[in-house]
């Protein structure tokens, strides 16, 4: 999944996978392509002869402000699709 890379003069860069950023937000990894496609995530790098997209850690951490939004989003949608629960009923005994 994630990997750290070294280039010589630079610090560690760690890569995030498809998987990675789908868990990160909560949402499947054709979400992930569905942001990056409408600009809400930046767009995938790929190494030379590799077909698997990854991201590097601290450009998705440049975008944390999107974070909140896709999240509640995603909490939204959850909480409409769970059985509401019902209201306790006050009694009065007199």
């Amino acid at each position: 999944m994630t990997k750290n890379t070294t280039v010589e003069g630079s610090p560690a860069r760690v890569r995030l996978h498809i998987k990675d950023l789908a868990l990160i937000y909560g949402v499947t990894e054709r979400t992930i392509y569905t942001y990056a496609r409408e600009g809400t995530l930046p767009a995938p790098r790929y190494l030379p002869g590799k077909p698997w997209p990854f991201w590097y850690q601290s450009e998705i951490e440049q975008n944390e402000r999107y974070k909140p939004r896709l999240q509640s989003k995603r909490q939204k949608a959850l909480a409409a699709s769970l059985p509401q629960k019902p209201q306790p009923q006050q009694i009065t005994l007199f």
